[in-house]
């Protein structure tokens, strides 16, 4: 999308926006396994995504959610970047990659299977949260790329405002799958216990996050990171 024909748009605009591209990433995860390793897999999954969401625009899809080519990819996450982490969102994104290997360690070794579906929500949100702040690290890399070299940015700061709201929500739900995780797991709660003391320490951040971008701090230096 081109964001500079998008520079009216409301907060509450963008984040209609965003809940349509989950919807398409939630569709095209429920149907990848009735297509894949079929001749023609990315045509025929696209085309039956569009078809249950009700659009048949091609400029509402992008490519397919991940590299064709099979050529190795560059494990680096933000490549050419070394200030990733003191990005806005950048602390999402580097703790939630801490937190979840330490949460995937600790659910091995618990065995019962009833909680699995508890376990593999959480690792969903974490996911979730991983996606969206580096979306907003991109953005924001670029907010700063122009900056120093005096060019206009086409990065709308209510899209910005739009995915740390998103955030927001995601890490609320987290909370409430840590709370109902230490209800369920007697095994699991003292490790679920740290992690919503982390996710509250994420829920402050992005809270001040939202509340610098709402006050359209342009200095990188004023906002909460």
């Amino acid at each position: 999308m081109q964001f500079k024909d998008c520079f009216s748009w409301s907060e509450f605009d963008w984040e209609r926006e965003i809940r349509k591209d989950d919807a398409r990433v939630s569709a095209y995860i429920t149907e990848l396994p009735k297509y894949i390793d079929l001749p023609g897999e990315d045509s025929i999954l696209m085309h039956t995504i569009k078809r249950r969401l009700g659009s048949d625009r091609d400029d509402d899809w992008g490519p397919v959610p991940y590299d064709e080519s099979g050529d190795e990819q560059d494990m680096q996450p933000f490549p050419g970047s070394e200030n990733w982490r003191a990005a806005p969102g950048g602390p999402v994104y580097h703790n939630c990659s801490v937190l979840v290997r330490d949460f995937i360690l600790g659910a091995a070794s618990c065995s019962r299977e009833e909680i699995r579906p508890r376990v593999m929500r959480i690792l969903t949100i974490y996911g979730q949260l991983m996606a969206r702040s580096a979306d907003l690290i991109d953005m924001s890399l670029e907010v700063e790329r122009s900056k120093m070299e005096m060019e206009d940015c086409d990065i709308p700061d209510n899209l910005r405002i739009a995915i740390v709201k998103r955030l927001l929500s995601f890490q609320n739900n987290l909370s409430k799958e840590l709370h109902l995780l230490e209800e369920e797991s007697p095994e699991l709660r003292a490790h679920a216990d740290a992690h919503r003391e982390a996710s509250g320490m994420m829920h402050d951040y992005l809270v001040d996050l939202l509340y610098a971008f709402r006050e359209n701090i342009k200095s990188d230096d004023d906002l909460p990171f």
